[in-house]
């Protein structure tokens, strides 16, 4: 085999040779990433004595992956690796739609699929989202949510609001849980409770004796959080903006109290996060109309 002629800066040498660690390499566009991924995927190969059908490498778009076979041809033809050149024709180097398609067409059994399944294109997708948008509103002369929601926006303007309500939940790692409502008030009330204990406990802590201009604005901070978070607080965008307020004020700075303040503040926000989709009930609550 003949070495490669190309010549890497020290930090490049290092991501193409660095391995049983997780790597990110993040670099400019025209900077090399490409080239070092090849140099990569044959170093592991050449050097590390790595099955090259046991190596993933995944793209963003086709383009990108034809681009990195092109140059892995290149690299063998040029440094003699006839072997190596012939298995690249199974390697995994795809999109991950690709990689996906490749994997549920190889073992079709186990996947429950059928193996000549074929994957919708972009245009073919949004073709079929209207087909079943077109049945939905066809449906919905017994969905009194449905016919209002028609009737005060518009076919068109709902039509776009489910399509990016279908876009949210593809993209959100909940899934369609995304809109699946809880019942939170238990787990709010105990993180409500754990938030005044600590926010007391740190008060007492601080006592009289602590004249700093930071601690002062700590226990002002506190004793604010301590009025407006009480079991019959009523959250809206105004009250967390406060509440946020007071939280800013609970410093970091004080080592003797770090570890105190590090835990409220976590605790405040597990409240606000538990808040904030309290806030949006109504929302799922309509949306759940609208799919019945």
């Amino acid at each position: 085999m003949r070495e490669a002629k190309r010549c890497y800066s020290a930090a490049q040498k290092e991501a193409i040779e660095t391995f049983g660690k997780e790597l990110c390499v993040s670099a400019g566009a025209g900077s090399g990433k490409t080239s070092v991924l090849v140099e990569r995927f044959l170093y592991a190969v050449v050097k590390k004595k790595i099955e090259p059908e046991r190596i993933l490498a995944i793209t963003f778009t086709e383009k990108a992956a034809n681009e990195m076979k092109t140059r892995l041809v290149c690299e063998c033809r040029e440094r003699g690796l006839a072997d190596f050149r012939r298995r690249l024709e199974t390697c995994y180097i795809s999109t991950i739609h690709g990689f996906c398609s490749r994997l549920l067409k190889e073992n079709p059994i186990e996947a429950g699929v059928d193996p000549y399944f074929q994957i919708l294109s972009a245009g073919e997708a949004q073709i079929l989202k209207h087909q079943v948008l077109d049945r939905l509103f066809e449906s919905s002369a017994d969905n009194v949510t449905r016919l209002a929601a028609l009737s005060d926006y518009g076919e068109e303007k709902v039509r776009k609001m489910i399509i990016r309500f279908h876009e949210m939940v593809l993209s959100s790692v909940e899934g369609a849980d995304i809109f699946k409502r809880r019942d939170l008030s238990s787990r709010t009330k105990e993180v409500l409770e754990e938030v005044r204990k600590e926010a007391e406990g740190l008060s007492e802590r601080l006592g009289p004796d602590e004249k700093t201009k930071t601690a002062a604005e700590m226990k002002e901070s506190l004793e604010k959080i301590l009025e407006i978070l009480t079991p019959r607080a009523n959250p809206d965008w105004t009250f967390l903006e406060t509440l946020n307020e007071a939280k800013r004020g609970l410093k970091r700075n004080l080592s003797k109290y770090k570890e105190e303040v590090n835990s409220l503040h976590a605790l405040l926000d597990v409240w606000i996060s538990l808040a904030l989709e309290s806030m949006g009930e109504p929302t799922k609550m309509e949306f759940e109309k609208m799919c019945a």
